[in-house]
């Protein structure tokens, strides 16, 4: 870190290096440093001494509908840059390593500790790197002082598919019906087959008995029938 007096309860956020700011004679030798109550510019000589810095207050970053105005520009060579609107003018941050990463995490970054909530405009696929620069002895303190706390996600949760309720079996009135006088005939057939029976012989008017329905030959002239 350049050669910056951090105050009583200042914290660092966010800090890097290899940073270019100003016009085309300006090469990525800066640096620029978050911290709780301010943003942090150090300008430095192509063999790293400090020329300058400059410290802007939080509260000198403007807010629009909720809203940090620290954006994402583009810089002359195409790459995403950081534009923060002070009340003072507006400056431009070009990063010279991953400046997409280091663009959006540095807007997410002013606009949390500013609104307490992350860009709109960017997502963020992660929070830790919130306070990845932190001091190591306060970042604890510091969440939750600031409230940010990561939220787990549960990669066990499952979908339950609703399962349609069984259809009762059953008949229809005609078919329960039919059954039912099936089964009343099947059994009149059992009950009249099983009936014993006396008849008189067609033949010879002897005596005859015997179960209904029986096929029986006459033992006193051998006249064939049934009972």
């Amino acid at each position: 870190m350049a050669s910056y007096n951090l105050e009583s309860e200042e914290a660092i956020i966010l800090q890097s290096s290899c940073v270019m700011h100003g016009g085309l004679m300006s090469a990525y030798t800066d640096e620029i440093i978050l911290t709780n109550m301010n943003f942090i510019y150090v300008s430095k000589g192509i063999f790293g001494n400090v020329k300058n810095i400059m410290k802007y207050p939080l509260e000198s970053i403007k807010v629009y509908q909720g809203i940090a105005q620290a954006l994402v520009a583009k810089a002359q060579n195409g790459d995403e840059a950081l534009q923060i609107n002070f009340e003072q003018g507006t400056e431009i941050y070009c990063f010279q390593n991953d400046p997409e990463e280091e663009t959006e995490k540095w807007v997410n970054g002013i606009n949390r500790i500013i609104t307490g909530s992350p860009s709109p405009y960017i997502q963020p696929e992660d929070d830790e790197w919130f306070f990845a620069g932190a001091i190591r002895d306060t970042v604890g303190v510091f969440k939750d002082a600031l409230g940010f706390k990561k939220e787990k996600k549960n990669d066990n949760s499952k979908v339950l598919t609703p399962v349609e309720p069984c259809k009762p079996i059953g008949l229809k009135r005609e078919q329960k019906k039919d059954n039912f006088e099936e089964a009343v005939a099947s059994t009149n057939k059992v009950s009249s087959e099983s009936e014993n029976v006396t008849k008189k012989c067609i033949g010879c008017m002897a005596p005859l008995s015997g179960k209904k329905g029986d096929y029986i030959i006459c033992k006193y002239c051998d006249t064939e029938q049934t009972l």
